[in-house]
């Protein structure tokens, strides 16, 4: 029993010998081991551009946002402001006062400035087959139909945005 047991511890420790042995590469097989110093250093580099890139981002998301705002307010009082000049057209022509000219002249250029912001604002443009209307003298009747038709564009537009 005595030699059965040596040579059981015999074959048990030839046995972990071995296997230790065959789980250990011959020298020169496989790739060489990655000792590059400047790895370490290039992958802190990557991970730091990641970190700065998106923090840009979002730098940028919130630049565009506040433009997105201010271009709204600017919007809503370029349409406010349309329709102001149109409600005072039309309470004049409502009250059959003698047209002003010069102050007709000033209030549909406002609302033509103001209609232009609000065109690029919202990236509408004209067809091409539609053309400026040349500027010609017009006599009373004419202007207030013209007037008219012009409230009821504004008029429109209102109905539009709402």
């Amino acid at each position: 029993m005595k030699n059965i047991s040596q040579f059981l511890c015999a074959g048990l420790f030839a046995l972990i010998v071995a296997t230790s042995t065959f789980a250990q590469k011959p020298v020169g097989v496989g790739p060489p081991p990655n000792n590059n110093p400047n790895l370490d250093d290039r992958s802190r580099q990557v991970d730091e551009s990641r970190l700065r890139s998106a923090e840009m981002d979002s730098g940028a998301n919130a630049e565009n946002e506040k433009r997105l705002l201010a271009a709204i307010a600017f919007m809503k009082e370029d349409f406010t402001r349309i329709q102001v000049v149109r409600n005072d057209i039309a309470r004049n022509l409502v009250e059959h006062k003698p047209l002003d000219y010069k102050l007709l002249s000033e209030q549909t250029a406002e609302i033509n400035k103001r209609a232009g912001r609000l065109n690029v604002y919202m990236r509408a443009h004209a067809s091409e087959d539609e053309k400026e209307a040349s500027a010609t003298e017009l006599k009373d009747e004419e202007m207030i139909s013209t007037l008219v038709k012009l409230c009821k564009l504004i008029d429109t537009l209102i109905e539009i945005q709402l």
